[in-house]
């Protein structure tokens, strides 16, 4: 996980593309998550 948190804050509207990048990202992250936890809870070892 890199941040550049400082950076970021510089300057407003670089800010909400990073925020949106990350809500899209987490929101990938979440999408596999759910979709893991789905097919173990259909195959369980």
């Amino acid at each position: 996980m890199v941040t550049h948190g400082d950076e970021v804050r510089a300057d407003g509207p670089h800010r909400n593309g990073v925020l949106r990048i990350t809500i899209a990202c987490t929101g990938v992250a979440a999408a596999r998550f759910s979709l893991c936890l789905h097919v173990k809870s259909r195959h369980p070892r």
